[in-house]
């Protein structure tokens, strides 16, 4: 289910480029926005490349004294699961007060390309969590799958 990953990073790919066709004016540049900006970058390509990849189940060979070691599931899937649905449900919301006519600072239709780009992010994030779980989980015992 590597697509789920490339829709959350195309997600990701959209909403920073509507915020280029808008430009960046009134946006301050100070460290919690840099901060928010990184996050953004891992949350939105880091885990959901790692949740269809090789080196998301095993440490690469360039990470310090875990190298060839197993990555624990619920180091992925806990953000994968939960941002994915935090995001889904935040930015829903926002589509919802759109729908009703709430009043803004930036157009409809940059806040309808920002928040369905969110929306796909996180329903990627959840598709590729629910895949990477179903991949790495033990076998039942008492049916073997």
């Amino acid at each position: 289910m590597g697509w789920a990953a490339y829709a959350a990073v195309a997600g990701l790919v959209s909403r920073f480029v509507a915020q280029i066709v808008v430009g960046f004016d009134g946006l301050t540049q100070d460290a919690s926005v840099i901060g928010l900006e990184i996050g953004l970058v891992l949350a939105g390509v880091l885990l959901p490349l790692a949740l269809v990849h090789r080196w998301g189940e095993i440490w690469p060979g360039w990470v310090p004294l875990l190298a060839g070691r197993t990555i624990p599931r619920l180091l992925l899937l806990v953000p994968g699961f939960g941002l994915g649905a935090g995001v889904v449900a935040y930015f829903g919301m926002g589509m919802v007060q759109l729908m009703s006519g709430s009043v803004s600072q930036f157009s409809d239709t940059f806040l309808w390309v920002a928040m369905s780009a969110y929306c796909t992010l996180g329903l990627g994030l959840v598709a590729a969590s629910s895949d990477y779980h179903l991949r790495t989980r033990h076998a039942c015992g008492a049916c073997g799958r």
